[in-house]
């Protein structure tokens, strides 16, 4: 009699705790995230500066070397979308007259690049491309969420020559006087 008696206790006593266990109780929560859209574009050289050297001797010909100088585009992006949509434009204003600037663009480098990156466009790939004045280009196309790097040489390399197109054509420029300026834009 005493192990029924016991043996009912232990049930008894199993089942209100398999009651207290039975029973569910929860709480829903909202989680709210904001993630902004956002482009940033920057260059690392707010100037380029190009120098032709005058002849030393007379009756010397003009050096005619193309000049080249370098720098990078650093970009933040953030598309609204999952599609890549969002390309890097450039436009120059009037080159000066017997002067022609052509660029070539290679893709960022170093290690605190992430993301879609985008691609080159192939005009601007491994050869210099002449810019028209006035008519923007695409150097760029099909970035995503993404970000090139901040150090001095992370970002896209965009090398820049100037050139001697025509002798004739070509007068004498004075620091500050050149009017020619280099636009980037970010746009989807």
């Amino acid at each position: 009699m005493k192990k029924l008696l016991l043996s009912l206790l232990v049930l008894v006593g199993m089942s209100n705790s398999l009651s207290a266990q039975g029973v569910a109780s929860g709480v829903a929560q909202t989680v709210d995230i904001t993630i902004p859209t956002f482009s940033i574009l920057n260059t690392t050289k707010n100037e380029l500066t190009f120098t032709f050297a005058a002849p030393t001797v007379a009756g010397s010909a003009f050096n005619m070397a193309s000049q080249q100088t370098e720098d990078y585009l650093k970009v933040s992006n953030m598309n609204s979308a999952i599609a890549n949509m969002t390309k890097i434009s450039v436009t120059v204003s009037q080159v000066d007259p017997g002067l022609t600037l052509s660029l070539q663009v290679s893709d960022p480098t170093g290690a605190g690049k992430g993301g879609t990156l985008g691609t080159v466009e192939t005009n601007y790939v491994g050869q210099y491309y002449d810019l028209v004045s006035g008519m923007p280009a695409d150097i760029v196309t099909g970035i995503g969420s993404m970000h090139t790097g901040t150090l001095p040489t992370e970002g896209y390399k965009v090398e820049y020559s100037l050139s001697v197109l025509s002798l004739q054509s070509l007068r004498s420029i004075t620091p500050g006087m050149s009017t020619t300026k280099i636009v980037y834009t970010i746009s989807s």
